[in-house]
């Protein structure tokens, strides 16, 4: 039966939609991630099935500006754990960077004052020999370090080792692969002390 916009059938249910399959059509609700009502209203429900957004279709560009915002450690981000999508905290990034930041090592020169010391890492510690430096006397090591590059900065500190202002100690002549520590003994006098340095390889534009 019509009767103005009305189309009258045996069976009204509400929401439904009228569906032909081949040879005629029947009223069937709507159902699944979408619903519809009464009045027309569509719903849209979480969609919670595999792939059923691909990746490249989804635009954040609309969401709210968080450059503002104070990362806290609760706060969530979404990853792509090797193909299934996930939100972690942003503690979980913290413990990660943490985990991968670069470790130091020590070595301990043998010989003399001259002596070729290695260590292939970003920082360090390095312990001279208590060879005797004469006054106003400089020497030179080679430091080997896998991480240094010709455009990288070395910077050195005196730990321990001897009075501070004794000595005056510096890196230069950064090249692939090492640099060289210079020691000079500012004093009058001849100083047989173990120093304690240590070192930072800071990376440059090209390295």
């Amino acid at each position: 039966t019509i009767s103005g916009d009305d189309l009258v059938m045996g069976t009204n249910t509400s929401g439904a939609a009228l569906i032909g399959d081949g040879s005629r059509f029947n009223p069937v609700a709507i159902s699944g991630a979408i619903t519809i009502g009464s009045n027309g209203a569509a719903t849209l429900a979480t969609i919670n099935t595999t792939d059923k957004v691909s990746g490249a279709a989804i635009q954040v560009d609309g969401a709210t500006d968080g450059t503002s915002i104070t990362l806290a450690d609760t706060d969530k981000v979404i990853v792509d754990d090797n193909g299934d999508t996930k939100h972690i905290n942003v503690s979980q990034i913290k413990t990660y960077v943490a985990s991968t930041a670069p470790s130091g090592a020590s070595a301990t020169q043998s010989t003399d004052k001259t002596t070729t010391v290695n260590i292939d890492k970003y920082t360090g510690k390095i312990t001279t020999h208590d060879q005797a430096l004469g006054a106003n006397t400089e020497v030179n090591f080679t430091l080997t370090n896998s991480v240094i590059g010709a455009d990288d900065v070395v910077v050195v500190g005196h730990r321990s080792g001897g009075n501070l202002g004794d000595y005056l100690i510096q890196a230069h002549s950064m090249g692939s692969g090492s640099c060289e520590i210079s020691i000079r003994n500012l004093t009058s006098g001849s100083l047989s002390q173990a120093l304690v340095i240590n070192f930072v390889v800071i990376k440059g534009s090209d390295s």
